[in-house]
């Protein structure tokens, strides 16, 4: 059944904007039809459209149902900034793979330390989401510095490094243990050694290894998010 964002309002939801676009010039919804409503809560919502103009779409609930695709932890993934069309591919996949917030940061061998275009990477976050059919859709933050990023971790249960050089064979299934998991990985050109020098005394900083080949940074990102969501929830 067809997925679309919404709000409720009283015992019915609504569809506007973009949204409604798609629902009715797009996959041609009408009158009667049924589709399900995510509004941004644990809940997903099977709905029948009672109403339908050029202006929004109103929907009868017929059932509301828990969302079997949310993360079930806080897992944040902090990525340098890459090249734009990896790090749309690594905000795709870390949607698929469970990460509550993914938090850009600008360190020293960044090529692009010109930020981002939240607007237009949330509506590809949006679409994700809808994909994966999760309800709650993930946040992404404006990019922060690598010294603002090194404060944000000091909050975490576990921070996850991938050391491309010097890190350490890691049993994943620890995970299983925190509810509060951060997952860093550097940019193209990696960190320099006063970075993870900095990283790697924290206290609740675990530097791992990948393997024995380097991987790219999306690499090395969808591999450390599919390895930390699937196994700590296990």
């Amino acid at each position: 059944m067809r997925r679309f964002f919404g709000r409720l309002e009283k015992d019915n939801v609504i569809v506007e904007g973009e949204e409604l676009k798609h629902l009715s010039s797009v996959i041609r919804l009408k009158e009667g039809d049924e589709f399900v409503c995510v509004t941004g809560d644990e809940f997903d919502y099977v709905c029948k459209i009672v109403s339908l103009d050029k202006k929004r779409a109103e929907a009868q609930v017929l059932e509301k149902a828990e969302n079997k695709s949310n993360p079930k932890k806080n897992l944040v993934l902090f990525q340098a900034l890459i090249k734009k069309d990896n790090f749309e591919l690594v905000l795709q996949k870390a949607v698929e793979l469970g990460m509550s917030k993914v938090i850009p940061f600008i360190s020293e061998n960044c090529v692009n330390k010109s930020g981002i275009n939240l607007e237009r990477l949330n509506t590809l976050i949006s679409s994700a989401c809808k994909q994966c059919e999760r309800s709650k859709v993930m946040h992404l933050s404006q990019s922060i510095k690598f010294d603002e990023m090194l404060q944000s971790l000091k909050d975490f249960d576990a921070v996850i490094f991938a050391n491309e050089i010097d890190g350490k064979e890691f049993n994943f299934g620890e995970l299983k243990n925190y509810n509060n998991i951060a997952f860093v990985v550097g940019c193209e050109g990696g960190f320099t050694e006063k970075e993870k020098e900095s990283l790697v005394t924290l206290p609740n900083v675990k530097s791992v290894s990948l393997g024995s080949r380097i991987l790219r940074a999306e690499t090395a990102s969808i591999v450390l998010m599919g390895l930390g969501s699937l196994l700590s929830d296990n």
